[in-house]
């Protein structure tokens, strides 16, 4: 989503929403002595993996600092 004057436009449909539900889109990467992987979480595990954190909670707390 970008946001902008008339709402937040979708990167992926090209509309203009009047409001927007943030969600985590996560990537970790995973390495041993072979090597690393990167592995991509989808975004209902992300609440859960941030301990509870909501996305909507962590851009709250994103925007006071």
């Amino acid at each position: 989503m970008q946001d902008e004057p008339a709402g937040y436009r979708c990167e992926n449909c090209d509309k203009i929403h009047l409001s927007m539900i943030p969600t985590y889109m996560l990537t970790a990467k995973v390495s041993d002595l072979s090597g690393s992987i990167y592995i991509q979480f989808p975004r209902e595990l992300g609440d859960p993996i941030m301990a509870g954190l909501s996305a909507a909670q962590f851009l709250d707390l994103k925007e006071e600092f």
